[in-house]
């Protein structure tokens, strides 16, 4: 779904912990209109730009506390990448999830 870039910008933070947290509850909301929960997801892939260090953690932290009152963790790829779609975005995530 096409958004103007000035829209995502508005609403986007400048920080990672931020940001992960943006993208979990996106992740979040579009696994509830699935059908599906948390428990679900099997997979999750964390692709961060610009990394420092440190960053590794705090991303997984973040994206763990989405999962840890499910009692679920799904295992987890966490990737430093030059760049992604925008300048400002300092992370994407993508997550498999299985519903029977």
């Amino acid at each position: 779904h096409p958004h103007k870039r000035e829209q995502i910008l508005k609403y986007l933070t400048n920080d990672l912990e931020g940001q992960v947290r943006q993208t979990m509850d996106g992740i979040m909301e579009t696994l509830k209109a699935a059908g599906a929960s948390p428990k679900d997801v099997v997979h999750v892939f964390i692709f961060r730009a610009r990394p420092r260090m440190g960053d590794i953690g705090k991303a997984s932290a973040v994206v763990n506390s989405y999962f840890a009152p499910h009692n679920h963790k799904p295992t987890t790829t966490n990737l430093a990448v030059l760049e992604l779609g925008e300048p400002e975005q300092l992370v994407e995530i993508q997550v498999v999830a299985v519903v029977d």
